[in-house]
């Protein structure tokens, strides 16, 4: 069986890369509707 070697820890890393990305983009437009929603800006920063 032949595989192409991989490292563990790259995966890892791509994979939390991915996860933070998605996390950050899906929290800033979720921000954005809630912000708009409300119609004023919010009290505490998530950053």
């Amino acid at each position: 069986m032949i595989m192409i070697e991989v490292p563990i820890g790259l995966i890892i890393f791509t994979a939390l890369i991915i996860g933070i990305v998605i996390g950050w983009i899906g929290g800033a437009i979720t921000a954005a509707e809630v912000m708009k929603r409300n119609g004023r800006r919010l009290n505490h920063d998530d950053a």
